[in-house]
């Protein structure tokens, strides 16, 4: 693995050993307990659910016995500076056999401080305190206030633009009623679902137990989607009053598209990751299908919504009425600058979903505080 030195620490404070290995990436659990263990000859079950795996010996890890610390080395590489942290609790009648799993993927890009205590109703390790460097929340809460932002931003903007140059909202069927649908689309398909998306990368939710914001996050989303739907209504509501024919341009195309898709997304989180009933392979090969449709959503959410607002200006700025949309009028630049402001919106989004050290670590019923 390169240099090593001693930059983590972990403190059992528990009546239990544990088993600390390091990875330099973020492994799923059956590619984590193969590269541990040699091979499924020699895994005896996977965890988690209180099952059990053997890891050879001569695979680098760090043995912390109760009520003992111990120093974890991490790769100095610069190169490879990220490190992801597992942590397991022994069998208690073979020191070489895993029985829980406490933490997996933990992202550590720099020292910290790994505390376990024993769960008030299990006789087991079950709470971690990681404390990270400063730099590295300080990066995260820049981009996330960033993406606040910028979200807030897109909601101004869109409500600006539908009540000051579209004359208002109304739901009578008139050509104000359309004003909802840049609204409703923008507020749920994009700023809703963007922020709901992250939610999970917010330090401070790692210090609640994860069901409680899975709880959180379906509802959100759903909301979203409400609102999404709630926009189509509006337009095709529009539409079939004036006799305005559906479904025939890229914009519409695209934006049916992304709420099927956010439709399905949504049905299958439910059955794979809240219903008790749901079985440990279903949410494991759910969860790598989950996180990119999440990302697909996101990008078409962000092409439906600039398309629609190409759209929308090309029909409204035809030159009868006003200025053309090729002079470029106030109108055209501010809707432009809401483009602008979404497509920002949505990088941001993306690029807080694509670093893997931001991810909330897997745990097993475990608390994690920062």
């Amino acid at each position: 693995m390169g240099n090593l030195t001693a930059s983590c620490s972990v403190t059992n404070n528990s009546k239990r050993n544990v088993r600390v290995f390091v990875t330099d990436k973020s492994l799923e659990m059956d590619a984590f307990i193969a590269s541990q263990s040699g091979g499924n000859d020699k895994i005896t079950a996977v965890l988690p659910g209180g099952k059990k795996f053997i890891f050879r010996k001569e695979v680098k890890h760090v043995r912390v016995l109760a009520s003992q610390t111990q120093p974890v080395p991490l790769e100095s590489n610069p190169i490879n500076a990220s490190h992801f942290v597992s942590v397991f609790v022994e069998d208690e009648e073979d020191e070489n056999i895993c029985s829980k799993q406490i933490m997996h993927n933990m992202p550590l890009s720099g020292a910290a401080t790994l505390l376990l205590y024993d769960s008030r109703s299990h006789d087991c390790c079950r709470t971690v305190e990681a404390l990270f460097p400063p730099g590295g929340r300080l990066c995260f809460y820049v981009s996330y206030a960033l993406c606040l932002c910028l979200g807030l931003l897109c909601l101004l903007f869109v409500s600006y633009w539908s009540s000051h140059w579209r004359g208002g909202f109304s739901w009578d069927g008139s050509a104000l009623q359309f004003n909802w649908h840049p609204v409703l689309m923008v507020s749920g398909l994009v700023v809703l679902y963007g922020n709901v998306a992250v939610v999970y990368r917010v330090p401070f939710t790692w210090k609640q137990e994860k069901h409680i914001w899975k709880v959180v996050h379906a509802g959100l989303m759903l909301l979203a989607l409400l609102l999404s739907v709630l926009g189509l209504c509006a337009v095709f509501d529009f539409h079939r009053v004036f006799h305005i024919s559906d479904m025939y341009s890229v914009h519409s195309w695209v934006g049916i598209c992304t709420v099927v898709m956010f439709t399905l997304q949504w049905v299958l989180g439910l059955a794979g990751f809240l219903l008790p009933c749901s079985p440990p392979w279903f949410r494991s090969t759910l969860k790598p299908v989950h996180i990119w449709m999440g990302k697909a959503i996101l990008i078409l959410s962000v092409t439906s919504c600039i398309s629609g607002i190409n759209e929308e200006l090309l029909f409204s700025l035809d030159g009868v009425g006003g200025k053309p949309y090729s002079s470029l009028p106030a109108e055209a630049k501010f809707a432009n600058s809401l483009g602008l402001l979404i497509v920002a919106f949505g990088l941001v989004v993306f690029g807080i979903l694509s670093k893997d050290k931001w991810r909330r670590p897997e745990t097993d019923g475990t608390e994690v505080f920062m």
